[in-house]
């Protein structure tokens, strides 16, 4: 018993839906080619962004971030406030320091000046070119974006 291969009919697909557009009920044009923006704004490599917890001792760990400032555990820092968020960089006399798991932590000060606990996440904005970082609670980070979408909506408004 001999087996004869089937081999399929496939109509010219570009033929076909041609003629099945010229009988439609439809007038079909074809869709608008869409020019690519030749220049995408890139992201500033200044700049390296965590959102992490803080734990039950103040402790806030982003090993990513801790490494790209080449901070090491035993590094004391000083802390400065700046509205609602606070700046630290490395100082010999520093009163905090990185923990010796190479976490950033936190005193209770800080944590007050911040209005943070345990549980809450901030957001930690590395700078790499002044070896800082800022860290700011996320109510900060929603008043920022807040303030930007308003000002962007008021100028689509008024356009």
């Amino acid at each position: 018993m001999s087996v004869t291969p089937l081999v399929p009919v496939l109509p010219d697909s570009a033929g076909a839906r041609r003629s099945s557009l010229k009988n439609s009920h439809y007038d079909v044009e074809p869709l608008p080619v869409v020019e690519l923006v030749s220049s995408i704004p890139t992201r500033d490599p200044r700049w390296a962004y965590g959102v992490k917890r803080v734990d039950c001792n103040g402790r806030v760990s982003d090993r990513a971030i801790m490494s790209l400032l080449e901070w090491r555990p035993g590094m004391r820092l000083e802390a400065v406030r700046h509205g609602g968020a606070v700046r630290l960089r490395l100082a010999n006399a520093g009163r905090l320091r990185v923990s010796a798991a190479g976490d950033l932590w936190l005193s209770a000060s800080v944590r007050r000046m911040l209005g943070v606990s345990r549980g809450d996440q901030v957001m930690l904005a590395a700078d790499t070119q002044t070896g800082s970082l800022t860290v700011l609670p996320l109510r900060v980070v929603d008043d920022m974006v807040n303030a930007w979408v308003d000002q962007a909506e008021s100028k689509v408004v008024s356009s």
